[in-house]
């Protein structure tokens, strides 16, 4: 009986070891790749590697300050790595030099400085010439606004003036004649009568006193003027609230001064306004000129504020009038005391009921 025992406990223990092991080869099978290869590269991709930048051997700049992309063409990569990699600056013009040598070293030099590790090619040396060429846009512009300003007598902080097109670069108007944009200058000729709007400006390309050529600009001359224009809806009668309103602010030809809230707070009108629309005085309520009485108050007055709600009554009597009035006028007031503007009846000349 022993012996049976044993000869089935070793039957039993050798299927065992046999399932083992096929489940063993089947588990873990072998790699045959090599060691080096088995696992994915964790080298990551240097900063600006995928930009190539090529030297220039000559470039030429009106800008003091020179820049990689000013001696370089650089291709490659996204806009804005190509942008950041032009932006770079190389050098400065002093004010005797009027041309540089800029070395593909130090671009490659300034590359590193900002931790990028794009390819440099190209010549080994670019030469950079500092061009004075003038700005037409900006001198015409200048020169307009100022005479505009002048002329029509008012601040130049209103006043905005426009190019109907971008002006050609002055060595392009230069072109064709013996006269270099360095040693030319120009000088806009203002009209006898400046206005509003569109005009023409004949632009004089001088060299010394030698009228070298004409070209003509389309100006456009605008000022800021103020709109008051309705917050929300007010009805015809209904006393005007400053928070009803609100102030814009537009660009106009016409040569006019703009309302402002103060026309409007505290009267009324006689007509409705839907939100969004321009006041205008002419829309105000207004009593004929025979039943009006004299003004009993005027701006700045010192006057009494008398607040009553109910059986509430409160006086302020460091009141200021903001506007003039007769007696039943609703007038602007402020209590000096904290700033705040209200609105209210006139009484007499020293006092103003506002009721809530």
């Amino acid at each position: 009986m022993n012996q049976v025992l044993r000869i089935i406990g070793a039957a039993w223990l050798l299927v065992a070891c046999s399932v083992t092991a096929g489940w063993s080869q089947r588990v873990i099978p072998v790699s045959r790749r090599p060691a080096a290869t088995a696992l994915p590269s964790m080298t990551a991709t240097p900063i600006g590697a995928e930009c190539l930048i090529t030297v220039l051997p000559s470039a030429e700049t009106n800008d003091p300050n020179v820049t990689i992309a000013d001696v370089a063409r650089i291709t490659g990569g996204t806009a804005a790595m190509q942008q950041r990699i032009g932006e770079l600056d190389l050098a400065e013009f002093g004010s005797h030099l009027d041309s540089l040598p800029i070395s593909a070293e130090l671009v490659r030099m300034r590359l590193r400085v900002d931790g990028l590790d794009s390819r440099v090619t190209g010549a080994e040396s670019s030469v950079v010439r500092r061009t004075a060429e003038v700005l037409l846009d900006d001198a015409v512009l200048s020169t307009c606004r100022s005479e505009f300003a002048a002329a029509l007598g008012i601040s130049e902080t209103r006043l905005v003036v426009d190019l109907a097109q971008p002006l050609p670069k002055l060595s392009e108007i230069l072109r064709g004649t013996d006269v270099d944009a360095a040693t030319a200058y120009v000088e806009p000729q203002m009209p006898d009568r400046v206005r509003l709007g569109r005009q023409r400006i004949p632009l004089h390309v001088y060299s010394g006193d030698r009228l070298v050529k004409v070209v003509n600009a389309t100006v456009q001359a605008r000022i800021e003027r103020t709109f008051v224009m309705t917050r929300r809806p007010i009805e015809k009668d209904q006393l005007i609230q400053a928070d009803d309103l609100r102030e814009e602010i537009r660009l106009v030809t016409q040569l006019t001064d703009g309302n402002t809230l103060e026309d409007f707070v505290g009267r009324t009108l006689n007509r409705t306004m839907p939100a969004g629309l321009e006041m205008r005085t002419s829309y105000l309520a207004s009593k004929p000129e025979a039943t009006l009485g004299p003004m009993v108050v005027k701006r700045r007055d010192v006057v009494r504020i008398v607040a009553k709600k109910g059986k509430l009554t409160v006086i302020v009597n460091n009141g200021e009038c903001m506007q003039d009035g007769r007696i039943g006028d609703l007038v602007r007031v402020k209590n000096v005391s904290t700033n705040k503007i209200l609105v209210g009846q006139v009484v007499n000349g020293r006092e103003v009921h506002i009721r809530f």
